[in-house]
């Protein structure tokens, strides 16, 4: 993992967002790869694991981010609207006062916004050491920068903890998502969530959204935004805006926008 750092073979992907009233691209979600030199294209199930705990999470945190915020220039270039990109933060890394420090100075230097970006944590993270975690929490919030908390709905205090930080998204776990349109089950804990989100004022985005059945549900219940392989897989940067291309019009077919 070390040499693979040193070599530049973690590289984000990006999976788009869009809003469910239109169809139009409002963002995306960088999703970390392992480019490996024998194995191929890997997934973060295989390196993510052994990250997690160790010094190194913090460095591969800030070469992903260094080449996101690469990215987003260069999409501002090439003349594409403005979008938020979304990046996740280790537990570790969320509770760590100097690693919070070197993230905000790499944004800064980069002349990229920080209202550009959002640090997605989840309750686990949050919950690990709570006291830090929520202070730097803050800290990135009053600086500009988006917060979401992921995989709402399957920790023991989610809305506890969506109610103590100043979040200003709230990403629903694809498994309240997927299948819910035919699952009356689901479909009380999604009305509830988007509730909650709408009650305080955030935007709230459906993951794992795969079917149109299941995007009819959500978009009937309020939902700001979708997220999954009915949208798009996740894709190389070079990639988006081909797909912006080629999809506009079956997006807005599927928002059932004019």
């Amino acid at each position: 993992l070390a040499a693979a750092l040193a070599r530049r073979e973690f590289l984000p992907h990006f999976q788009p967002k869009v809003a469910m009233h239109s169809g139009q691209l409002k963002g995306v979600e960088a999703l970390a790869r392992w480019q490996h030199p024998q194995r191929g294209l890997l997934a973060p199930l295989y390196f993510i694991g052994p990250l997690e705990g160790s010094t190194l999470m913090a460095e591969f945190t800030l070469a992903i981010v260094g080449q996101v915020l690469e990215r987003m220039l260069a999409w501002r270039e090439a003349g594409l609207p403005p979008l938020t990109v979304s990046i996740n933060l280790a537990a570790d890394n969320l509770a760590e006062r100097a690693f919070i420090d070197r993230l905000t100075a790499l944004v800064l230097a980069s002349g990229v916004a920080p209202a550009a970006l959002v640090w997605e944590v989840t309750e686990t993270s949050v919950m690990r050491q709570l006291s830090q975690s929520l202070t730097n929490l803050g800290r990135l919030r009053l600086m500009g920068f988006g917060l979401a908390m992921d995989d709402f709905g399957i920790g023991y205090s989610s809305m506890q903890q969506f109610a103590r930080c100043p979040f200003t998204e709230l990403k629903i776990d694809r498994a309240f998502v997927h299948g819910a349109a035919q699952r009356p089950n689901r479909q009380v804990v999604l009305k509830s969530a988007l509730e909650l989100g709408q009650r305080l004022g955030v935007h709230t985005v459906a993951e794992g959204v795969e079917s149109e059945a299941d995007w009819r549900l959500l978009r009937e219940l309020g939902c700001d935004m979708a997220q999954g392989y009915l949208v798009a897989r996740p894709m190389p940067a070079e990639e988006l805006i081909g797909w912006m291309r080629r999809d506009r019009r079956r997006l807005r077919a599927l928002a059932g926008a004019a």
